[in-house]
């Protein structure tokens, strides 16, 4: 079984695993952001799931409202496209306290409050009747704003404000590669690191075991990548299964010589899966992982690769660095 990792597949395989990462809403685009059909709600729950949760319904978002504008200056933004609600809300700051999130849905319909654009935990303070809170942007709908909520004698004053989200900056986030968890691994040697630890660097991470054909084959490969580009910031790192037997993985990694840093995934998970492994719900070894120097998911690839298409991605992976 053979395969190539190329630019232009880098997030087609990775796609099921990033379902299993992390929970988006339908992309919002920034042009149509000046089209109303925003509410805003406050609700006992989370951002992710609107529908199951009680709400109190705050209003719908209108175009260039003073509130909105106001709330923007404050966040010293300056959107082209900006919605705003102020109203009087009948609820008492007990009732506020038992609540958990204000967000802002677009309304797709009668009755229908999803997608979530835009949301932000409510974190009551005890000393002042008021706060403030950033929206922050939910998925990739781009849309970010900021609330106040005031405590008034008869209930809530609340404002609102949205507005584009500025571009994204980095190359990782143009592309909206995703972001790859922040995993920590024991080393062969008994040495803890996490993926962090590699933030600035181009990461190849392999899955494997000693049971499997494929990697035996290939890691002198691996070994090969490392001693010609580790001093290029680039790191090999080897994640060992859960299922396999330590003497098995210890005799394997002395057949190769190897010296990259290598551990094995036994920690967390469910079952026979590590943490790493349940994580990125991996389907198979070799599962080779090249991660950017920005910490996001250049692009997967399971089975035997071919050194050339590796190399050419790893070096197009390490253009993608915070900026």
């Amino acid at each position: 079984m053979q395969g190539q990792v190329r630019v232009a597949r880098r997030v087609v395989q990775f796609v099921a695993i990033l379902i299993a990462m992390t929970a988006t809403a339908v992309p919002v685009a920034a042009e149509d952001a000046e089209a109303p059909g925003f509410t805003a709600w406050i609700l006992a729950g989370d951002c992710v799931v609107v529908q199951s949760q009680p709400v109190v319904e705050l209003g719908a978002l209108t175009p260039d409202h003073d509130a909105a504008w106001e709330l923007a200056d404050a966040a010293e933004a300056e959107p082209d496209a900006v919605f705003g609600v102020e109203t009087d809300l009948p609820m008492t700051r007990d009732e506020l306290e038992a609540s958990e999130h204000i967000v802002v849905v677009r309304k797709q319909g009668d009755g229908d409050i999803s997608p979530v654009v835009a949301c932000a935990p409510l974190e009551h303070s005890e000393d002042a009747d008021w706060e403030h809170l950033d929206l922050e942007p939910f998925g990739d709908t781009g849309i970010e704003g900021r609330a106040r909520l005031v405590a008034g004698e008869q209930g809530m004053e609340v404002a609102i404000g949205i507005w584009d989200a500025p571009p994204a900056t980095s190359k990782a986030a143009r592309e909206n590669l995703p972001e790859i968890p922040d995993f920590a691994l024991t080393l062969m040697d008994g040495e803890t690191i996490h993926l962090s630890d590699y933030r600035g660097k181009t990461v190849l991470m392999v899955m494997w075991a000693s049971w499997c054909p494929y990697c035996d084959a290939e890691f002198p490969m691996y070994e090969e990548i490392w001693q010609a580009s580790q001093d290029d910031d680039v790191v090999v790192l080897g994640v060992g299964l859960k299922n396999d037997d330590q003497g098995d993985a210890e005799a394997l990694l002395e057949k190769h010589g190897v010296t990259f840093p290598v551990g094995r995934d036994t920690e967390g998970g469910s079952g026979p899966r590590g943490e790493i492994e349940s994580t990125l719900g991996v389907p198979g070894t070799p599962a080779l992982f090249l991660i950017t120097p920005s910490g996001h998911v250049y692009g997967a690839q399971f089975g035997v690769v071919e050194r050339t298409s590796m190399d050419e991605a790893i070096a197009d992976a390490a253009t993608y660095r915070d900026e």
